[in-house]
């Protein structure tokens, strides 16, 4: 008789993952809270890992509903079955599940001694699926924390242990939340091309599980990874593919993180309308939650939206008004150097060069290299008049040898930037056309009319007037503010669009005939 309690566990298991494929929240809940009732009223007729699966599962979904009550709940119910057992399977598996609750309502300190805990006893059963699961908890919790280094030394002794080779299913929704969460952080500590490396391995083990919100996030970062890397089609095409999922789930923060996505990739592909229906989704659907990244990080989308059709007061309000948050993240640190740029080019060079230099100082003490290198190139191209063409060149190839390897849309073009203007700054006029030349292949081969617009712009400079190549980077810039106006239908992005244009033809002059 002791299989029946057993077999109705197992059946209203089975329930909770059917509710959950037709995403009937009422009825996920329903079928593990009648499944945890049968083993509380006798927890010996269970085998621990029914129990555990019971906990882990209901855990992870209220989890995903970011429903941090439930989520302690049942935690605290499963360590105290762990206890009263003597199991560390449960007691390991409470603990952690309770340091997530904790994380979630941003008692970090609190939370990291729950994981602690949790690696002790899971240690001695050599529990690899929850281990790997602790350590990915763990590298959130840092990671929200903005301990940046941290976060980066838990997920890869996650990654570690989940290098073993197993089918086990389980033990694959671990290691994909950790990995996941590693390939976000590498993408903005300077590693793209790693990070798009390890997203393209979590997507094949994906197949494997049953887990929609794990096949998910595996997807989700891969998109991130494709947009640091420049595959700008392919980051656009992996997350439209991905937002009904995260729709159909109810997961507001994939939903949020796809959305900023999408908006970041269609502005840098020239899509304004789209651009900006992304970001202003993700900034209505954070508002109501102002304490997380994911508002800064919308916002600051908004900034570069503002910042890219030339309303740089309306860019500086908005970094400014992130930076005010008083968190020191990943986006008030990008937002200093973006702030910084906007006042440069207003003509606020020695305000705007304070800000970029103290996202310098942030980044690098963060480890956040990508930041860091493009606000030290920012930096010396503000300079330009105070800097030789040698020192230019030293630093630009010193920085260039240090990230070249980590592969990135923006350390590879920046870079590239730099040396040609450090060519033309020492009259090698001839050498910087041919890196715009190829700076402009490179931007139409990754798909980005607004990168194109750099070197073209400093062509027209450069160039004789009513030469073949100035007469081609007037006929080439102007063709793509048209088609930027073509993409730009909606209010406000029409308007901005169109005072773009008015903009460029007033200054035509200093960008054409120099």
């Amino acid at each position: 008789m002791a299989s029946e309690p057993a077999e109705a566990v197992f059946y209203w298991l089975a329930a909770g993952r059917y509710a959950r494929s037709i995403f009937s929240q009422p009825e996920t809940i329903r079928a593990y809270e009648r499944a945890y009732q049968l083993i509380k009223e006798n927890s010996y007729l269970f085998p621990v890992n029914l129990i555990y699966q019971v906990f882990s599962e209901w855990g992870d979904y209220v989890y995903d509903m970011s429903d941090a009550q439930s989520c302690e709940m049942i935690s605290r119910n499963c360590y105290e079955m762990g206890v009263m057992q003597s199991e560390p399977l449960l007691i390991g598996t409470g603990l952690s599940g309770l340091g997530r609750a904790a994380g979630m309502r941003g008692e970090f300190q609190a939370a990291e001694e729950q994981f602690q805990r949790a690696v002790y006893h899971l240690r001695k059963i050599d529990h690899l699926a929850e281990l790997i699961e602790t350590y990915a908890r763990i590298g959130i919790v840092r990671f929200n924390n903005d301990d940046f280094k941290g976060a980066k030394e838990a997920f890869e002794e996650g990654q570690k242990l989940g290098e073993v080779k197993t089918s086990d299913p389980r033990t694959l929704e671990a290691r994909i939340d950790n990995l996941s969460q590693l390939c976000i952080l590498l993408v903005y500590m300077g590693w793209p091309r790693r990070a798009l490396e390890l997203a393209r391995e979590m997507v094949n083990d994906c197949q494997m599980v049953n887990r929609r919100s794990a096949r998910l996030q595996a997807h989700a970062s891969l998109g991130l990874a494709y947009y640091a890397n420049g595959n700008l089609r392919e980051a656009i095409h992996i997350a439209l593919e991905s937002v009904e999922t995260a729709e159909n789930l109810q997961l507001r923060f994939w939903q949020s993180f796809l959305d900023i996505i999408l908006g970041r990739s269609y502005l840098m592909a020239g899509d304004l309308d789209r651009a900006w229906q992304h970001t202003m989704r993700a900034i209505e659907r954070e508002e109501y939650y102002p304490n997380s990244n994911l508002i800064d990080h919308a916002r600051q989308g908004l900034g570069d939206i503002f910042r890219l059709v030339g309303e740089y007061e309306k860019a500086i309000k908005i970094y400014q008004s992130i930076i005010d948050t008083g968190r020191i993240n990943i986006q008030t640190i990008e937002s200093r150097l973006y702030l910084g740029l906007s006042l440069c080019i207003s003509g606020r060079q020695k305000e705007g060069l304070s800000w970029i230099n103290k996202s310098i100082e942030l980044a690098a003490d963060k480890g956040l290299t990508a930041i860091e290198f493009y606000a030290r190139l920012s930096s010396l191209l503000q300079c330009r008049t105070n800097k030789s063409s040698t020192k230019i060149d030293e630093t630009v190839n010193r920085l260039v040898q240090q990230l070249q390897p980590r592969g990135s849309l923006y350390t590879d073009f920046y870079a590239k930037f730099a040396l040609a203007f450090a060519a033309a700054i020492r009259g090698d006029v001839r050498a910087a056309m041919n890196l715009y030349h190829e700076l402009i292949e490179y931007s139409d081969q990754v798909g980005s009319p607004m990168l194109e617009l750099v070197p073209l712009q400093e062509m027209m400079q450069l160039a004789q007037p009513a030469s073949i190549e100035h007469i081609e980077a007037k006929s080439r810039y102007a063709k793509l503010l048209k088609e930027l106006t073509k993409s730009a239908t909606i209010p406000p992005v029409k308007g901005m669009a169109q005072k773009l244009c008015i903009s460029t033809r007033k200054k035509w002059q200093y960008f054409v005939n120099g």
